[in-house]
């Protein structure tokens, strides 16, 4: 609790002997207090809801890509006063919108507003330098590809109305574009007139005519270059950017109706925002068994999270060797990847230098620029422990009697050392030693080749009578428990205590029955059973020793 303490934690006191460990708006865990003793309830909680109001704004600001206030309010009801976030200041500054009108398609699939994005540099990591857009307009829902040349604009025409069929069973009637050259040539529109859609083009220099697509490739590269700036991934990862952009601004509601959102309208069901995960944080993907090279191989590596896939509720990953898979179940950790210090980060050359990636563009080709951790698994787990992560202090057990008095145990030996009374500090430390070596708890020897040692701590303690008189100082030398593997160091652990309850029950039926009652106490109870592990200890630094290999083994 001392150490919770320390770290900014608030330990707040709640009726029915209840308690709750808080930082903020952040609850850490709760319980309650029983017979002087902290209860930590540490049962899972469901998670959707209850999990998401745990994370902090700035966190569900940043996994939902960076929506205004309004949105993110109506998406995760729990955030209360929207973070500013540096990332939308860069990337969403732009000049007011043109104003107008436009009519409203009848069903979902009737009206699509198209425009095609390029050249951008650098290119996409697949080698792409455009991207076409798809807008629906009765449902506003967006399809994205990424195109290596202009010439690829007509089978994406073509993917995206077949894709309409098989999803809506109804037919494309109007398209809208731009007039652009890629639109006009004759493989497009001999499969407009064969599928029957009317064209409607736009005048030059006119994007308010086609407003909803200006509109959306305005916010589109916004969203993505917020995604890329808070991630800081290289400019070549635009494409990815482009991509989970158009997915998130799908499964966001349209303003100004907050109804359903174009992916509800689409599929028929709300996306589950449980699942959504901040674009280029470090994750973890599972290996599959078949993949696996033995049985205390790794079962996971680590990727770099790029984005969903529409259809399957699948995560987008890249892995180190630069491939792309998909999982459905992903450990994702708030952390950038980190950069190569070889090759700098590429800039944006133009508002349009920041989109699925389809089979319209190349396969993904490894050597990317980012470098991850070796997926190896450590050979001594116990011995990079973060110090910061370890709770320090003994073990407590409910007392009898409550002793109040100013004078305070020494916390280490060298304020032991500075103390008046520290020649008898020194006393309570050799009878410690004298009982640990005559029943044979420690052994002094050089550490073996292969084995570690586990740490230690000293605890210094005056002990008093119920009158405050002293009775004697005492000295424990503990091992650090919580470094020991299962299995290796020790199997099943039990250590039974008895309770004041206990003992008080005992003595009223003694006295109802008018029976004699028999106290005896061990000393040194803990020591007398042998261990059946070989486990070693280091020796505390104050205690002399002819070898710095030096070691205890605990018998």
């Amino acid at each position: 609790m001392g150490k919770l303490w320390k770290h900014g934690f608030l330990i707040k006191k709640l009726p029915n002997d209840q308690f709750s460990i808080r930082q903020g708006d952040f609850t850490l865990m709760d319980g309650y207090v029983k017979e002087n003793m902290f209860h930590l309830n540490l049962s899972l909680t469901k998670v959707h809801q209850s999990f998401l109001s745990k994370i902090s704004e700035c966190t569900l600001h940043n996994r939902a890509g960076h929506p205004n206030n309004v949105v993110l309010k109506h998406m995760f009801p729990q955030v209360k006063n929207p973070p500013f976030f540096e990332a939308c200041a860069i990337g969403k500054s732009h000049q007011l919108p043109y104003k107008g009108k436009l009519r409203k398609a009848p069903y979902a699939g009737h009206t699509v507003y198209s425009d095609l994005s390029g050249k951008i540099s650098p290119l996409t990591i697949g080698g792409g330098q455009y991207y076409l857009k798809f807008t629906n307009d009765f449902s506003n829902f967006k399809i994205v590809y990424i195109l290596k040349n202009k010439s690829e604009t007509c089978q994406a025409i073509k993917n995206y109305i077949n894709q309409i069929k098989t999803t809506q069973n109804k037919p494309v009637r109007v398209m809208v574009n731009d007039n652009g050259g890629e639109y006009v040539s004759r493989d497009v529109q001999e499969f407009i007139d064969k599928e029957e859609i009317r064209m409607e083009f736009t005048a030059p220099y006119s994007p308010q005519q086609n407003s909803v697509s200006e509109r959306e490739n305005r916010s589109t590269l916004e969203k993505a270059q917020s995604l890329l700036f808070n991630c800081k991934l290289p400019a070549s990862f635009w494409g990815e950017a482009i991509v989970t952009s158009v997915f998130l601004k799908n499964i966001t509601p349209s303003l100004p109706a907050h109804t359903k959102t174009p992916f509800e309208i689409w599929y028929g069901k709300p996306f589950d925002l449980s699942r959504l995960q901040s674009f280029g944080c470090l994750c973890f993907v599972d290996i599959p068994k078949v993949k696996r090279h033995g049985k205390f191989s790794p079962t996971a590596t680590k990727g770099i999270f790029l984005g969903y896939d529409n259809y399957k509720h699948n995560y987008r990953v890249m892995l180190p060797n630069g491939k792309i898979t998909y999982s459905h179940d992903t450990k994702t950790i708030s952390q950038k990847p980190h950069l190569s210090t070889k090759t700098a980060v590429p800039s944006i050359v133009n508002e349009e230098a920041i989109v699925q990636q389809s089979s319209l563009s190349a396969p993904w080709q490894p050597g990317w620029d980012i470098l991850l951790t070796s997926n190896t698994a450590p050979k001594n787990v116990s011995s990079n422990l973060d110090q910061a992560n370890i709770l320090e202090g003994k073990r407590r057990r409910a007392k009898m009697t409550i002793i109040n008095h100013l004078s305070k145990n020494p916390k280490s030996w060298n304020d032991a050392m500075r103390q008046p009374d520290k020649k008898e500090w020194v006393n309570a430390l050799n009878n410690k030693l004298h009982n640990l070596t005559s029943r044979g708890v420690i052994k002094t020897v050089p550490l073996p080749s292969g084995k570690w040692a586990i740490g230690f701590s000293v605890q210094f303690k005056r002990k008093f009578y119920s009158d405050n008189n002293l009775v004697k100082k005492k000295v424990r030398i503990c091992a650090q428990g919580f470094s020991q593997q299962p299995g290796v160091d020790y199997d099943n652990t039990f250590s039974p205590t008895g309770k004041s309850s206990s003992l008080r029950a005992l003595l009223s039926i003694s006295s109802n029955r008018k029976l004699e009652v028999h106290h005896m106490d061990t000393v040194a109870a803990f020591l007398n059973p042998s261990l059946n592990e070989e486990i070693y200890m280091k020796i505390p630094t104050f205690i002399k020793r002819t070898n710095e290999n030096e070691v205890w083994k605990l018998c």
